[in-house]
């Protein structure tokens, strides 16, 4: 996806407007974390252990503040479960619609 025009630029643009030093911004964190009680349908989240963008104790959180999360976490993978592990990710998926 890297490689496309101007994709570069606009992942920088993207990373720019939402995080800072630290990491997220308040301004962006903040709301989501205040609306995940909201969420009340079966909701899968699926992350990958060694996500590098984002920790995987955010998916802890998001878990912890849906009512009816889901969390399925893969080891040995990164940001992109879908993509490094398709086959894997769209078994679970497949099997959370059907439930």
């Amino acid at each position: 996806m890297f490689v496309l025009p101007g994709a570069q630029e606009a992942y920088l643009t993207m990373l720019r407007s939402m995080c800072n030093f630290w990491g997220i911004k308040a301004e962006i964190l903040s709301p989501i974390l205040e609306g995940l009680g909201t969420i009340t349908a079966p909701t899968l989240i699926v992350w990958g252990q060694q996500d590098e963008v984002l920790p995987v104790s955010h998916a802890d959180v998001a878990a912890k503040g849906m009512p009816h999360a889901q969390l399925h976490v893969f080891d040995l993978c990164g940001h992109a479960p879908q993509l490094e592990r398709p086959e894997e990710f769209n078994a679970l998926v497949l099997e959370f619609l059907a439930g």
